[in-house]
C-alpha cells in the first residue's frame, strides 16, 4: 500500500490522505469527482457511483522519474543526474497573484532566497539574495538569464543613505509576467559554474513562452488589485506640542488629537491587462503577447505605467535538421514620483512628526498665492526643524521626479542537426533602453534641495546596450551502458553604459523649466561612460552509467575587461558526482566535490579587485600608494588561517592569506614562508610598505603553534 497518497474533490483543497495501511475515508456523494495524487505516480481521477468502497492502483509516472530541467545556458539535463538543486517555478507562481514586478511573486517560493521589495513603491527594483550576502562592498543581486542568455539588470532601485533621491525600477521589473513559462533557479557555485563571474551570487532562470502546434489559442487575462496601508505605526495623541516648538512634548490636551496620518495616503491600484494568442503546425509556430500595467500608488500622485510587445516565432526545416528560433520584444515604461527611503523628498517624515496639538487641516492647503513674487510659493509655517521638514502635499505635488524608458530586445536562435547525436548551436540577443529622466523643484523648495528661490532642474538621459552571442557544439551519444553529454563553446557579452546630463538652478524665471533658464553657475552638465566586454571559453561534460551515476565536469576560462591590466585568464571549475540510489541495489555513499582553480572562485569581477587582493584600509585607492604615515609597521595581526589562495601576477607567484574574514597578500619571492602555510596555522602577519609607497605589502610571516 502507499502511505500518504492525496486524496481531495477535484478543484477542492478539502481532502485527506492514505494512512499507514493505504487506506482512507471521505464524505463524498453520487457524483463527485475523487483526485487521487502521489509523487511519482500519475494522477487519477474517480467519480463516485453507488459503490461505498474504492480500490485504486497508481501507475508509476515514467516522466516524473525522469524529468528535464533547464540548467545553465538553456542546457537540458535529467533532474537525477544534477548534484546540485535547481528548484522550478511554474508560471502560476507568479501569475495567480500578479505583481508589476513579477520578481516579488517568488517571495516564500524558494527555498534559501531572500527576496526583498522595494520601498520605492510599484514597479520598483527588488533584491534577490541566494544563500546569504557574498559581499559587504559589492552588489549581491542574482543574475537573470532568459532563454539561455544573460541578460542586463541595471536597477535604479539602490538605497545608499538617508540622503538618497526616489529610486526606480530594475531591468528585470520590465518583464511581462504572462510571458513567462516557467523558472529555475540555480543556488550553488557548481550550478552556476558555466556562467562564470557573473553567476557569482547565483542565477534565476527564465524560459519565456512559444508558439504551439495546432488550431489558433487565445488568451486573455486581467488582474486588479487595490491597496492601502496595512499596519501602522502607533502614535501618541494625548499630549500636545508646546508652543513655537513642533515636538509633542507638550501638556497634555484638553481632548485626544484627531489627526489620523493614515488619511494622508489614498486607495493605491494596480491593473494588469494581458492577451496573448498561439498558433502553428508541426514545422512553425507563431505566440504574439500584448500586456499592459496601470498603476497609481498609496501615496497621493506616485504613478506607474509599462506596455508589453512580444513576438516569437520559431521554425523547422531542411527535414527537421534546422532550427530557427526568433523573438521580439518592446517596452515601454514610465513612473512618476517614485518613494523615497531616507529624510530627502519623503512626505513620511514630516507627516509622522507633525504636532499632535496643531491643525492639520491647514497643511492640505500646500501653496498660497505671494503677492510680492506673483506666483504660488509653500505653505508651510513650522521650518526645516533640521530635519530638512517641508509640507508633506507639496512635496508629492511639487516636486517632481519623472523618468521614462523606452526598451528593445531581439534575439535570435540557430540549431542544426549534424547527426542525430551532434549538433552546432549560436544565439545572439541585443537589448538596448532609453531613459529620459526629469528631475523638477518648484520654487519656494528648501534651498539645500534646489540651491536657488527661483526653483531648479534636472534632465539627463541614459543608454544600456547589451549585446550577447555564444556558439556551442552539443553531443549526446549512448555507448552501451554509457552515455555520454557534453558542451562546448564560445561566448561574447558586452555592456555600454553612456549618458548626459544638463541641471541646476533657475536663473531668471521661477518655475520656468528650460535650459535656458539655468544659472550659468550651474555649470555644464554631466556626461558618463561606462564600457565592460567579457569573452569566455567553456565545456561541461556528464558521463551516465544506466541512468544511474553520472560524473559531470564544468569549466570555464574569461577574459573580462575589468582586469585588462592581469595576463591572466580567470578560470571556474567543477567536478560533480551524483548516484541514483533509488535504482540501486546497495546504499552508497556518494559526495560532491567542487574544484576550484589556483587563484580563483565563482568571484565577481565588478568588486572592488584591489579591496579582494589587499586589505583596503591601508590603500589610498586614487593613487594606488599607500599614505606617507603608514610607510612603517602598519599593522601586526595574530590569528588562524581560515582559507589560502595563490595566483600568478606579473610573474610573480602571490599568496591570499584569510585571517579572522580579512584578505591578507604577499610574494612568495619577498616571503618564501608563505609556501608552506595551510589552512588551520596560526600564524603573526605583520605588515610593511614596500619602497617607494607602491600598495603592495611585503609580510613578515611567524608561525606560531598550528591550530588543532
Amino acid at each position: 500500500p502507499l502511505i500518504g497518497v492525496n486524496v481531495s474533490f477535484k478543484g477542492s483543497p478539502t481532502g485527506t490522505v492514505t494512512g499507514l495501511d493505504g487506506r482512507f475515508s471521505i464524505l463524498a456523494a453520487k457524483g463527485n469527482i475523487i483526485e487521487f495524487s502521489y509523487v511519482g505516480y500519475t494522477t487519477q481521477y474517480i467519480t463516485v457511483g453507488d459503490a461505498s468502497s474504492l480500490t485504486v492502483v497508481l501507475e508509476e509516472d515514467a516522466k516524473a522519474l525522469d524529468e528535464v530541467v533547464v540548467t545553465a545556458l538553456g542546457i537540458k539535463r535529467a533532474e537525477k543526474a544534477l548534484s546540485y538543486s535547481v528548484q522550478q517555478v511554474k508560471s502560476d507562481a507568479i501569475n495567480d497573484v500578479k505583481d508589476a514586478n513579477f520578481v516579488n511573486g517568488l517571495t516564500g517560493k524558494v527555498a534559501g532566497v531572500s527576496i526583498n521589495r522595494s520601498s520605492s513603491g510599484i514597479g520598483g527594483a527588488t533584491r534577490v539574495v541566494m544563500r546569504g550576502a557574498k559581499s559587504i562592498v559589492g552588489n549581491n543581486n542574482v543574475l537573470y538569464v532568459v532563454d539561455g542568455m544573460p541578460i542586463g539588470n541595471p536597477s535604479k532601485g539602490e538605497i545608499n543613505n538617508d540622503y538618497s533621491t526616489p529610486g526606480g525600477g530594475e531591468g528585470i521589473s520590465d518583464f511581462n509576467p504572462e510571458d513567462i513559462e516557467s523558472l529555475s533557479i540555480l543556488t550553488g557555485p557548481a550550478a552556476a559554474a558555466l556562467y562564470g563571474s557573473s553567476a557569482a551570487n547565483g542565477v534565476i532562470l527564465i524560459n519565456t513562452k512559444k508558439g504551439q502546434e495546432g488550431k489558433l489559442k487565445i488568451s486573455i487575462s486581467n488582474n486588479t488589485e487595490f491597496m492601502t496601508p496595512y499596519v501602522m505605526p502607533e502614535f501618541q495623541n494625548r499630549y500636545g506640542n508646546a508652543k513655537g516648538s513642533y515636538k509633542s512634548w507638550g501638556e497634555m490636551l484638553q481632548q485626544p488629537s484627531t489627526f489620523r496620518p493614515k488619511d494622508f495616503f489614498k486607495t493605491g491600484a494596480n491593473i494588469m491587462n494581458a492577451a496573448n494568442f498561439s498558433v502553428g503546425n508541426k514545422n512553425n509556430q507563431t505566440f504574439v503577447s500584448v500586456a499592459t500595467t496601470n498603476s497609481t500608488g498609496i501615496i497621493p500622485n506616485n504613478e506607474y505605467y509599462r506596455y508589453n510587445f512580444t513576438l516569437r516565432n520559431t521554425a523547422s526545416m531542411l527535414n527537421d535538421k534546422l532550427h530557427l528560433d526568433l523573438g521580439a520584444s518592446y517596452v515601454l515604461q514610465g513612473d512618476q514620483n517614485m518613494l523615497s527611503a531616507g529624510r530627502y523628498f519623503n512626505p513620511l517624515v514630516p507627516l509622522y512628526l507633525f504636532p499632535r496639538g496643531e491643525d492639520f487641516e491647514a497643511v492640505k492647503v500646500y501653496e498660497r498665492y505671494d503677492t510680492n513674487r506673483k506666483f504660488p510659493i509653500q505653505e508651510w509655517s513650522y521650518g526645516d526643524q533640521g530635519l530638512n521638514l517641508e509640507n508633506p502635499y507639496w512635496i508629492v505635488n511639487r516636486e517632481m521626479f519623472v523618468s521614462k524608458k523606452k526598451r528593445y530586445m531581439f534575439y535570435a536562435n540557430v540549431k542544426y542537426d549534424i547527426l542525430s547525436w551532434l549538433n552546432i548551436a549560436g544565439r545572439i540577443r541585443v537589448d538596448n533602453t532609453n531613459t529620459t529622466s526629469e528631475r523638477k523643484l518648484h520654487a519656494s523648495t528648501i534651498k539645500l534641495h534646489a540651491q536657488s528661490d527661483k526653483g531648479a532642474y534636472n534632465r539627463s538621459m541614459e543608454e544600456y546596450q547589451q549585446t550577447y552571442a555564444d556558439i556551442m557544439l552539443n553531443v549526446n551519444k549512448n555507448f552501451g551502458n554509457f552515455n555520454l553529454t557534453a558542451n562546448a563553446g564560445f561566448s561574447y557579452e558586452d555592456h555600454l553604459t553612456t549618458g548626459m546630463g544638463i541641471g541646476g538652478k533657475l536663473f531668471t524665471v521661477p518655475n520656468l523649466f528650460s535650459a535656458y533658464n539655468f544659472d550659468p553657475a550651474s555649470g555644464p552638465g554631466s556626461q558618463s561612460h561606462t564600457h565592460t566586454r567579457n569573452n569566455s571559453v567553456f565545456v561541461s561534460t556528464e558521463l551516465g552509467y544506466k541512468s544511474m551515476l553520472y560524473l559531470t565536469l564544468t569549466g570555464r576560462q574569461e577574459w573580462a575587461s575589468q582586469l585588462v591590466n592581469s595576463d591572466q585568464p580567470t578560470y571556474f571549475m567543477a567536478l560533480k558526482d551524483a548516484a541514483q540510489l533509488v535504482k540501486m541495489y546497495a546504499m552508497v555513499n556518494v559526495s560532491q566535490y567542487q574544484i576550484v582553480a589556483t587563484g580563483a572562485t565563482v568571484a565577481d569581477c565588478e568588486r572592488n579587485y584591489r579591496q579582494m587582493l589587499l586589505n583596503g584600509n591601508l590603500i589610498d585607492e586614487e593613487t594606488g600608494t599607500l599614505p606617507e604615515e603608514q610607510m612603517a609597521l602598519t599593522a601586526a595581526h595574530s590569528g588562524v588561517i581560515s582559507d589560502i589562495r595563490s595566483a600568478v601576477m606579473d610573474g610573480n607567484t602571490v599568496y591570499f592569506l584569510q585571517i579572522d574574514g580579512v584578505w591578507y597578500s604577499g610574494k612568495a619571492a619577498d616571503t618564501p614562508e608563505l609556501i608552506l602555510l595551510n589552512v588551520g596555522d596560526a600564524v603573526t602577519v605583520r605588515c610593511y610598505a614596500a619602497a617607494g609607497g607602491i600598495a603592495q605589502p611585503i609580510y613578515s610571516i611567524t608561525a606560531n603553534t598550528a591550530a588543532p
